[in-house]
């Protein structure tokens, strides 16, 4: 009895062997990179309670609104966040931030696979909702896990009958210009009306102080400190500016209600100041031909600290060599390892497969799993020892997936091999295709 039990525990240790070996055989390796797997940002701690909000201004208020490039946006889903502003109140001192998030950063974004700017994080979505969802996972990626509690969006039109229903506001202009409107403004204290404060909000290449995106971004601090100090102890105009913005006359977007938005600034009301900060970064050409900023990441991280009190890493694959790497080498790599997965995810809808069929797909699986890993090691390093052991595993990972294709009869078997001309509106890059103008 002794020899059989021995005996059948031994085979059940060969068959769960055999099996761990078939398991590990065919499980997928997820990637760390979100060009290859998007994941969720987890949640960063603070040392104190803070309610964030996030404001954004849609670049659309005029149908027909010509956009850069001679595009033309015609609706709401065509428009980016142009504006992109964190509102942070710490619940326990009252202390009030605006911290400026540059449209044009590199960004991933939470749950979407592919790589984007910050401003195209609200198209990566099938509704206007879920766009504005994702537009807060990715300000929250950008600091460190930070969360993003609400927000409240406008377009130029509804900023400025915002505007002109609060009454305007007097601020200190910084510059000379002539706005968008074709107004002009000097510098000095001013009373400006919706259309005076859209104008100093929108006021880029036509600047003469800090024209560029940075500059930007300072001077809609500024605004918007102007219009909290003009309405934060009047409830009545709040209570009558916030039913008008949520008639539906005007596009004004939110997930808040008044009585939260009373209770905050009841809250803050008494602010001796606000704190202005802006996560900044170079401002370069990539990525065939597109500007980005690509992230200080010693400011981001001071301005983190400084704000939330809390130490985070810096963002892995932002920088500029790593787009360069992209567009030398990596993105055809990337391609590959989404084709892979393609054929993949139609051999898991297939009712039954033949040995020979099975066999192909644990190939494949395999090499899938090594071409990631070489990915990543190469955008790790950026090294021509790891790049060629990356191009070398895509090239055994495109005969394993033609195999498999061949095999499975897969439809789309003829379009495994394709250029990118264009990565930004290849699908098997990024999840979203979009124009970015």
């Amino acid at each position: 009895m002794k020899q059989i039990i021995c005996r059948s525990v031994a085979i059940l240790l060969l068959v769960m062997c055999v099996f761990g070996q078939m398991t590990s055989a065919v499980s997928e390796t997820v990637s760390r990179n979100p060009l290859i797997d998007p994941h969720d940002t987890p949640v960063a701690k603070t040392p104190q309670r803070y309610t964030n909000i996030l404001l954004l201004g849609v670049d659309f208020g005029f149908q027909g609104y010509l956009g850069s490039g001679s595009y033309f946006k015609k609706t709401l889903e065509d428009c980016h966040t142009d504006a992109v502003m964190v509102v942070s109140i710490n619940m326990t001192t009252s202390e009030v931030n605006l911290i400026s998030l540059p449209r044009d950063t590199v960004t991933y974004v939470p749950g979407v696979r592919g790589i984007y700017k910050l401003n195209a994080a609200f198209n990566c979505a099938d509704t206007v909702g879920e766009g504005f969802e994702r537009i807060c996972n990715a300000a929250s990626w950008l600091l460190g896990g930070i969360p993003i509690d609400h927000y409240c969006a406008v377009d130029m039109a509804a900023m400025i009958a915002l505007g002109d229903f609060i009454g305007g506001v007097d601020i200190e202009v910084d510059m000379n210009y002539t706005g968008h409107s074709d107004r002009n403004y000097y510098k000095g204290m001013q009373h400006l009306d919706g259309v005076g404060i859209t104008d100093y909000l929108r006021a880029r290449k036509n600047a003469t102080v800090e024209g560029n995106d940075i500059g930007r971004t300072g001077r809609q601090r500024r605004m918007m400190t102007a219009i909290f100090e003009k309405v934060k102890s009047n409830s009545g105009l709040i209570k009558s500016g916030w039913d008008y913005a949520t008639s539906g006359e005007i596009n004004f977007f939110t997930d808040m209600s008044l009585a939260k938005v009373l209770n905050l600034l009841n809250k803050v009301k008494n602010a001796d100041s606000i704190g202005s900060h802006v996560i900044t970064g170079e401002y370069r050409t990539a990525l065939q031909g597109w500007n980005f900023t690509f992230t200080d990441q010693a400011n981001r991280i001071e301005v983190i600290r400084e704000v939330y009190g809390i130490e985070v890493e810096e963002i892995p694959y932002v920088s500029y060599q790593y787009t360069d790497w992209l567009m030398e080498e990596g993105m055809r790599s990337a391609q590959y390892i989404a084709v892979a997965r393609e054929v993949l995810d139609y051999a898991a809808t297939l009712p039954q497969l033949t040995q020979e069929q099975q066999d192909a797909v644990t190939q494949l699986t395999n090499d899938r799993n090594q071409a990631i890993l070489a990915f990543e090691t190469a955008a790790d390093s950026m090294t021509k020892e790891d790049q060629n052991v990356m191009v070398s595993s895509r090239r055994t990972l495109l005969e394993s997936a033609n195999r498999a294709a061949d095999l499975l009869a897969y439809p789309e078997a003829g379009k495994l091999l394709h250029g990118i001309d264009y990565w930004y509106k290849d699908p098997s890059i990024n999840e979203y295709q979009m124009n970015w103008q």
